[in-house]
């Protein structure tokens, strides 16, 4: 839309907490697919090329906390990783991947809900 509101166009259908590369020329988001789960996918800015680059599932639970869930994408400064949460081992957990789906590790491990990442412009990621 512009900034004064005006000329709204849907992009995404069914997209949350979506981010825009520090590029500019892609979207991070999270999309619920058919079977309920909730997704990381990229997709060009203009909405096109949509890629889903998660696939986890658990059949563990966080009480009050759909297993299969993955959500809060964010960029890595120079937008070549992603950093999100996913509830694939049964608790929330902080992942980093490459902006291509590839390569994903976990960087916490505890028995509590980590959530929230945040990147840091300071710092180098390979």
């Amino acid at each position: 839309m512009n900034i004064d509101g005006l000329n709204m166009q849907l992009l995404i259908a069914n997209a949350c907490n979506p981010v825009s590369s520090p590029n500019g020329e892609e979207i991070a988001y999270q999309s619920q697919i058919e079977n309920g789960s909730s997704q990381i996918f990229v997709a060009k800015s203009d909405g096109s090329d949509q890629k889903q680059l998660t696939t986890s599932y658990s059949s563990e639970s966080w009480p009050g906390w759909p297993p299969e869930r993955n959500y809060d994408p964010q960029w890595t400064p120079n937008g070549n990783k992603i950093v999100y949460v996913s509830g694939e081992d049964g608790d929330p957990e902080i992942y980093i991947m490459n902006s291509n789906g590839s390569n994903k590790s976990k960087l916490t491990n505890t028995s509590s809900r980590d959530e929230y990442p945040s990147i840091s412009s300071y710092r180098k990621f390979l």
